[in-house]
């Protein structure tokens, strides 16, 4: 075989490669056409696709192992959730881990508009050391249920921890994606990280007259909007905020 055949016959054999893996999932427990949990636990190595169904779920544990990419790609269409989980409850509450180094994300091209993480009620997300979760939203309603096209959103009685050096980030260009949407009550959000939004607002709290404990936030990172006198932080309903020693806000807050 010649040179230049061998070169264009390699070069075939990795555009092949790369486009059987823009649709791939390599999830244990995970349907990789329709994304839907099959057991308990889901583990994840790198992957493309959608992780979860939106019927409540109750006990569901999602592991993105640390250095992993996990993309929706784009064969889910649009107003998905690259993790898309239901409801867990007091006693068996769902966990989505988010490792060290990894990337949750959603696509940033042509009019796909998706969320990186979406849940319900009873869930603990703890994203790790200098990991990412980021969309690129440019309108769109979001997933079914929810308001609008956010980077992660969840309901009630959630704890979400983001650790030092990560970043959750709305990078699209709708002024109602929020980085982070808790749309009830109850919910605790520990920040040692930076929660950013491009041109809508960090971190939204959505329901003005939630039942239920107040939402608790306790920031030790950054909570930074890059739009000029947008609010960055605020919201509805009552909410308890703690700016700890080191943490930063960068916009306007409002309630």
């Amino acid at each position: 075989m010649n040179s230049s055949l061998l070169r264009q016959t390699l070069i075939s054999a990795v555009f092949l490669a790369a486009s059987i893996h823009a649709y791939s999932q390599t999830c244990s427990n995970v349907d990789p056409t329709t994304g839907a949990i099959t057991g308990s636990s889901v583990s994840c190595g790198p992957s493309s696709g959608r992780i979860g169904a939106a019927s409540p779920q109750s006990g569901i544990s999602v592991s993105v192992n640390s250095g992993t990419t996990v993309d929706l790609g784009q064969s889910f269409g649009s107003n998905t959730s690259t993790i898309l989980l239901g409801s867990g409850t007091a006693q068996t509450p769902i966990t989505i881990n988010v490792g060290n180094g990894a990337i949750v994300s959603s696509p940033n091209s042509g009019n796909v508009n998706n969320e990186a993480i979406y849940f319900g009620n009873y869930g603990n997300l703890t994203i790790g050391n200098n990991a990412k979760v980021i969309n690129y939203a440019s309108g769109g309603n979001g997933p079914s249920g929810s308001t609008g096209n956010n980077t992660i959103e969840f309901g009630s009685n959630n704890t979400v921890v983001i650790n030092s050096g990560a970043l959750v980030y709305s990078a699209g260009t709708s002024g109602s994606s929020e980085a982070i949407n808790p749309t009830g009550s109850g919910n605790t959000i520990t920040n040692n990280g930076t929660i950013q939004s491009k041109t809508g607002s960090a971190l939204w709290f959505q329901t003005a007259t939630p039942t239920g404990a107040p939402n608790v936030v306790n920031n030790y990172g950054s909570i930074v909007s890059e739009q000029a006198n947008q609010t960055v932080f605020g919201g509805n309903g009552s909410v308890n905020f703690t700016n700890q020693t080191g943490g930063y806000v960068g916009g306007n807050v409002a309630f």
